[in-house]
């Protein structure tokens, strides 16, 4: 009599992945990481559960395309009681210009070139609204809508606000005001004019703002608060914080009830005493960077930062290497959550209140001629923004066993890209979009995988990707 020999069989063990499109960590080893976090992503925002494609830029356009002889390096809104609103701009030449915001016209206010960028506030002076700006090498100039012209007694201030009637600037370790409800009268003494020094190892004032009733004096290396109401002889000075990485001062941007800056450490939150790191998970990205042209501005409940990211390996931009910023950081507030706009490069940003608050940008290269504004397009101008999103490469729980993936099953509106590498080797699955939900085969076998999500395309929505796999190990 024969037996059969029945030899044991391995039995499978179907399991399942869901890949998901939550915060970003660039810090903690990728094997720590859950699919669920990214490693690398731009362009795109996972804040809704699915993977949308973000903001874009577009040009601001008055009476068709407005195009300067010179690239803008900054832009303001100004709108006067007693003429018409303008936006005022600053090219490359050195030269103040205002734009008809009807016709699209553009003037030269200025009757010489400023010797240095400036800084400028609105301020009500003798019942006429004017602009003032200011810098490092000019003297206090005003601009009343017809006539622009220089106060001469003014001392040259890199920044300035207005608090409490008074004009606050900041050049070296001084701090400036001007006469009480006069921003013409500069002279010093104990009831006009004045100034507050700061000789300490904290550096040079950088950047002045008015905030809950003080001055804040945003140094190389510190905070200082200036209490600072009607009388001379009352101002006070505290220093408040301080960091061994410089403050970037074009960084600095009243956030509602909070102040954001970028130092060198990192991202910040102020409230007027203390000071909260954000964004620690992202460091990686901030690394080996000198933000030294770095800008923000607050809009919409959201705080945008234009200043160089490090993406490592994950270039997809050639014009990278000659841009001073390549990325723009959004930090929602309300959400908490944050997103990038990666190819920009955005060297200077201003929230106006034309028709309705806009976001304005000036860009620098090509771009730069044109003023740009926030959009939800998905476009840099004409060019459509290529949107990346990457999860950490992961054992899939058990390091020692094979893997072998059989298909994904996601809902894809519009065309993308599903990156698979495995064990060092990616494999690119092209996905058309549908309404409904999609079964992709994929059929590879491996230890260690990585998933991405990727599309030149305008549009982009990918919600629910599963992965599903076998193994046939016990194995950790």
């Amino acid at each position: 009599m024969f037996y059969t020999n029945r030899l044991p069989t391995k039995k499978s063990k179907t399991k399942l992945v869901t890949l998901g499109f939550g915060s970003t960590n660039t810090v903690l080893d990728e094997n720590l990481l859950s699919q669920s976090v990214s490693r690398v992503n731009f362009n795109c925002d996972g804040s809704s559960g699915a993977l949308q494609s973000l903001c874009g830029i577009e040009k601001f356009v008055v009476n068709g395309d407005l195009q300067f002889s010179h690239n803008v390096l900054k832009v303001w809104h100004f709108a006067p009681s007693q003429s018409s609103e303008v936006l005022i701009a600053f090219l490359q030449d050195f030269n103040l210009y205002t734009v008809n915001l009807t016709s699209g016209q553009i003037t030269k206010i200025s009757s010489q070139p400023l010797l240095a960028v400036p800084d400028a506030v609105s301020y009500r002076m003798l019942d006429e609204d004017v602009m003032l700006f200011c810098s490092a090498q000019d003297s206090l100039k005003v601009f009343d809508g017809q006539n622009f012209y220089a106060i001469e007694s003014a001392p040259q201030i890199v920044s300035m606000c207005v608090h409490y009637e008074r004009i606050f600037g900041c050049f070296g370790n001084t701090l400036w005001f001007s006469d009480d409800l006069d921003p013409t009268n500069w002279n010093i003494s104990a009831t006009e004019a004045g100034y507050v020094e700061m000789a300490d190892d904290r550096g040079k004032l950088l950047k002045v703002v008015s905030f809950a009733d003080y001055l804040y004096v945003f140094r190389e290396y510190g905070i200082a608060r200036v209490s600072a109401y009607s009388s001379q002889q009352d101002f006070a000075v505290n220093q408040l914080f301080v960091t061994s990485g410089k403050i970037y001062p074009e960084t600095v941007s009243i956030c509602g009830d909070k102040i954001l800056f970028l130092s060198q450490d990192g991202l910040y939150l102020f409230d007027g005493a203390e000071t909260t790191k954000l964004l620690s998970d992202m460091d990686g990205l901030f690394d080996h960077i000198d933000n030294v042209n770095a800008c923000a501005e607050y809009s919409g409940g959201k705080y945008y930062l234009s200043c160089a990211l490090n993406f490592g390996e994950d270039v997809r931009y050639s014009n990278e290497q000659n841009s001073q910023n390549n990325a723009v950081v959004v930090y929602d507030f309300q959400k908490g959550n944050v997103s990038l706009i990666r190819g920009a490069d955005v060297r200077f940003m201003k929230n106006t209140t034309l028709t309705q608050s806009q976001l304005l940008m000036c860009l620098g290269g090509q771009l730069g001629t044109y003023v740009g504004k926030l959009t939800n397009n998905g476009k840099l101008f004409d060019t459509v923004l290529p949107k990346y999103w990457k999860m950490p490469q992961s054992q899939l729980g058990q390091s020692m066993a094979q893997k072998y993936l059989e298909y994904v099953v996601l809902t894809t509106k519009a065309d993308v890209t599903l990156e698979v590498e495995c064990d060092g080797q990616l494999h690119l699955f092209e996905i058309m979009g549908s309404t409904l939900a999609q079964k992709v085969p994929l059929k590879l076998s491996g230890k260690v995988f990585s998933f991405a999500f990727y599309t030149e395309n305008p549009t982009l929505y990918v919600s629910m990707p599963r992965v599903v796999y076998k193994t046939y190990s016990e194995e950790v």
